[in-house]
């Protein structure tokens, strides 16, 4: 080892030299482009300085110009606006004077008009002096048949209101002991159903646990929740009674549902049934949108059953 660094001795004091040497330039070579630099930043500043007295410059000739510009419009608006209150006095002017010549004119029509109705008036005084005794004879003859037609038509019409109020009296006696009817038939069928017990296996292991009572005295949600942990370990044997009896209770539903009667319908939807079209028609022409049109003809047609039922 001691000879190998005697012998590389020579070779690694030269590459120190070396090292040093370039150390040397790299610095001297740093330092001038360092002045390079101030010098081009020196020039740069310098420019900068110049264009900002440039811009200085250009900016007071804009400010100049704008001014004389802002100067130069006020005075044409002004001159504009002495010329307009000047055309909009000589148009009141004119207009008064216009005025005034209508004002004349519409006296003189007035004039002429009143005189025209007194000259009509006169000949129509001379005209009825005129008549002769059968002329209003015949007059006052058909004066009085045409009262008598007016008066037989309104006979007419109270007399169809009246019949066609006692046919809707009628109509919602017979309708209110339907209706009485299919809500005794509702409750006799709610009450069939309610006897035939729960057509749910489940359901009745829980209204057969629900009887004991040390059961009874927990909460419900804790109740319905035991239960179901119950029912989820129960096997099918032991559900299979459960499910028998929901079967039984469900073939007894199914007679009690099929025994069950169609409900009458109510007055008011004979009602709707009989003038709904018509009402429909009508909305439609007003407005050409079908909920629109609809719920006006539901509301029309209700306003009118309220109002026959209340008379």
């Amino acid at each position: 080892m001691h000879a190998l660094r005697r012998a590389t001795a020579p070779l690694r004091r030269g590459m120190r030299v070396q090292l040093r040497r370039m150390v040397q330039a790299s610095k001297v070579n740093l330092d001038r482009m360092v002045e390079v630099l101030l010098r081009r930043l020196v020039r740069l500043m310098e420019e900068a300085v110049r264009e900002q007295s440039r811009l200085q410059r250009q900016r007071q000739v804009w400010r100049h110009q704008k001014a004389k510009a802002m100067q130069q419009a006020r005075a044409a608006a002004a001159r504009q606006r002495k010329a307009a209150e000047q055309a909009a006095a000589a148009r009141m002017k004119q207009l008064s004077r216009e005025m005034a010549a209508t004002a004349k004119v519409n006296a003189e029509v007035a004039k002429r008009k009143d005189k025209i109705e007194r000259a009509t008036k006169a000949a129509k005084q001379l005209k009825a002096t005129k008549e002769s005794k059968a002329q209003m004879a015949k007059r006052r003859a058909q004066e009085k048949l045409f009262a008598a037609k007016m008066k037989a038509k309104a006979k007419a019409a109270d007399l169809k209101a009246a019949i066609s109020q006692a046919k809707f009296r009628r109509l919602m006696a017979e309708n209110l002991a339907r209706e009485r009817e299919g809500k005794k038939m509702a409750r006799q069928m709610k009450a069939a159903v309610r006897a035939c017990g729960s057509r749910n296996p489940f359901t009745l292991y829980y209204t057969v646990r629900q009887c004991r009572a040390q059961v009874r005295a927990s909460l419900p949600s804790e109740r319905m929740k035991t239960a179901a942990d119950e029912w989820r370990r129960m096997t099918d044997c032991e559900k299979a009674q459960y499910r028998e009896m929901a079967a039984k209770n469900k073939a007894k539903y199914e007679i009690v549902k099929a025994a069950q009667k169609k409900r009458a319908p109510t007055t008011y939807g004979l009602f709707v049934k009989e003038h709904f079209a018509n009402a429909y028609n009508e909305a439609i022409q007003v407005t050409p949108h079908r909920g629109e049109a609809f719920a006006m003809s539901i509301r029309r047609v209700a306003a009118k059953y309220h109002a026959q039922k209340e008379r």
